[in-house]
């Protein structure tokens, strides 16, 4: 029998309170995109094998599901896509989860319990936005400070479609990584972020604002409550030397996205990726078209991406 998986990346945003059992509390924000997408295919084998992208760290999931619950390696996987590494969008625990629901499928186990599955591939409270955008897609707000063992709450989610002209499209420039580079260690930032979350400033409330104006349909609202969370969440990330300050070239970058129409942009916290906020399929398309010419991005790619649904 042959099975197949598809994830989707996650781009968190910042830090802001939202409000859970009256009480405003720090949530890591973000949002699950339908792309970049992991596609993999399972399908009877001798053994354990596994190729294609990612295939070293494919095989290395598979292999604790399989230890996890005790399972015979009859099962070989195919990688299709996988999200870039390095870009901040959360490859890993992409990758991971997609595995668990593949090998889960093939092996005629339910797959509809997101946190096992998780727990299988050993992703943890670390990964909570990943594993809950991979359950809810759209738009996330998660606990950072949970006292309670196992997951951190699940404080909000709004779900974000659009007809494809009036989509709200996140536009994503993904450099070409160097030979030899560094490659951020996004769940080791992602940990970092949650224990400075108490001292990010929330003080215009833009963590409830964002989640009203996601119901509301009000895109200007929801760009101004998303770059504020974005600035005051890297203020606090470089004045407690977890990321780097922006470079020339971030900055350069993000300007030219702004001339170009978006309303909201910044590099990824936990990566290499630009990200830019911009109203509409058709601006979006001429958006590409211009950074793709942009001088200094060869070899890198660009590409347009939507929130993901409820799977």
């Amino acid at each position: 029998m042959k099975t197949s998986g598809v994830g989707f990346a996650l781009l968190p945003f910042g830090v802001a309170k939202v409000v859970h059992q009256a009480q405003p509390v720090p949530c890591l924000v973000g949002l699950s995109l339908q792309h970049p997408p992991v596609h993999l295919v399972a399908q009877p084998c001798n053994g354990l094998r596994v190729t294609g992208a990612r295939a070293d760290a494919a095989l290395r999931y598979a292999e604790a599901f399989l230890r996890f619950y005790a399972l015979p390696a009859r099962v070989e996987l195919q990688v299709e896509l996988a999200v870039p590494v390095g870009q901040g969008l959360g490859a890993d625990a992409a990758l991971a989860l997609t595995v668990a629901q593949a090998v889960a499928r093939f092996y005629a186990l339910p797959d509809d319990d997101r946190v096992e599955l998780a727990t299988a591939v050993g992703l943890d409270a670390t990964d909570a936005l990943a594993i809950y955008g991979a359950r809810h897609g759209g738009l996330l707000g998660v606990e950072v400070a949970s006292r309670m063992a196992g997951l951190p709450a699940l404080v909000r989610q709004q779900p974000i479609t659009h007809p494809e002209r009036q989509a709200w499209v996140f536009v994503l420039v993904l450099p070409r990584l160097a030979p030899g580079a560094s490659v951020p260690d996004e769940r080791t930032l992602l940990a970092q972020i949650a224990r400075v979350a108490a001292s990010i400033e929330d003080p215009e409330e833009a963590g409830e604002q964002l989640f009203a104006a996601a119901a509301a349909d009000d895109l200007n609202t929801f760009a101004r409550s998303l770059q504020s969370i974005t600035t005051q969440t890297r203020e606090t990330l470089e004045k407690n030397a977890i990321v780097p300050m922006l470079t020339t070239e971030d900055k350069n970058v993000l300007d030219f996205m702004r001339s170009h129409g978006t309303i909201a942009q910044g590099r990824c916290l936990t990566g290499n990726a630009w990200w830019g906020l911009i109203a509409g399929a058709s601006a979006s398309q001429v958006l590409r078209a211009q950074l793709r010419r942009y001088p200094g991005l060869a070899g890198g790619m660009v590409m347009a991406a939507i929130a993901s649904k409820r799977s």
